[in-house]
């Protein structure tokens, strides 16, 4: 067998990683557009008086971060949301293999969407002190101070209010580009600000793929092993280079590294014929401890599970 049933999965990780990287853009610009809103209100607030302006620009300031707190939780709920997605493309995917070697069962896998998400959420999956929220906080955070130096910079060197303003806008606007003296000015600040959130984000949807890609076959004894794809690219790295048509035993498949977007092959050796006239003597009463520890692994008994097994007679 040498078709790909996971293809379509790969394509959805793609489709769904594009679309979050939108999505989690837009959450900055929004940001962006109400910083927009308030630099219009004062434009003619350059020459107020240094207590009101640091009043309002300390009102601005708290404003934009009480919006990167919603923002978090914001990026928490859709990281979430589309990992479950990405492992429920691969379950899919595992299902239509296994009803192409006349193994039907649709609903052995439902769990796995659900564990793959608290796994990689809670950090389980990298077994060490890390977990998404409080990633998701750290960046926030860094945000937030990022926020408070481009407002105590902007005073010390007397800028007007609408040009902190100005800076601010600019700084949280993920499509403004900054000056190459941006970190003259504001040392220590991100020049782009959705760097870490995208890189997060990216990295989540791919371990969710490969977590929920290796939990839906690594039981099945029809699967020999597994072939790295690296995503190639002018960008990609000597690693991926390296492991490009890798063949890796199921047990010993690396994780993909963080901002990743390599994909695996299930390699089958077996033909059509071979798997059927296997899966037809165990049905028929021949032993093969590898299909029963198959069926036991999904939650089967195996006499339930030969009945989903269809054989020619």
């Amino acid at each position: 067998m040498t078709k790909d049933y996971f293809a379509d999965a790969a394509r959805a990780r793609v489709k769904i990683t594009k679309a979050q990287q939108k999505a989690i853009r837009k959450m900055y610009q929004d940001i962006a557009e109400d910083i927009e809103y308030e630099i219009k209100s004062i434009s003619q607030r350059s020459n107020v008086s240094s207590i009101l302006r640091t009043q309002y620009l300390g009102e601005l300031s708290k404003q934009v971060q009480q919006e990167l707190n919603d923002l978090a939780v914001e990026q928490n709920h859709l990281i979430r949301q589309n990992m479950a997605s990405v492992a429920t493309s691969v379950v899919n995917a595992n299902t239509i293999l296994l009803n192409s070697i006349n193994i039907h069962v649709t609903d052995a896998y439902s769990y796995i969407p659900s564990d793959v998400v608290k796994e990689i959420a809670s950090g389980k999956l990298y077994e060490g002190r890390w977990n998404l929220s409080s990633a998701i906080w750290k960046n926030t955070r860094k945000t937030q101070r990022d926020i408070n130096t481009i407002v105590a910079k902007g005073v010390a060197q007397q800028k007007s209010t609408y040009d902190i303003a100005k800076d601010l806008e600019k700084y949280v606007n993920p499509a403004k580009r900054k000056a190459w003296e941006w970190s003259k000015v504001y040392p220590g600040t991100s020049k782009v600000i959705d760097y870490n959130a995208q890189r997060l984000a990216r990295t989540m949807v791919s371990h969710a793929y490969q977590d929920s890609f290796v939990r839906t076959t690594k039981d099945n004894p029809f699967i020999d092993s597994y072939r790295w794809l690296a995503s190639g690219g002018d960008r990609m790295c000597e690693l991926c280079a390296e492991r490009d048509g890798k063949i890796f035993e199921k047990d010993e498949l690396p994780l993909d590294h963080p901002n990743g977007m390599c994909t695996f092959v299930a390699v089958i050796s077996s033909s059509y014929k071979e798997i059927g006239d296997r899966l037809a003597d165990w049905v028929n009463g021949k032993d093969d401890v590898e299909l029963d520890d198959f069926a036991e692994s999904l939650g089967y008994q195996k006499d339930t599970f030969k009945s989903k097994v269809s054989v020619n007679a």
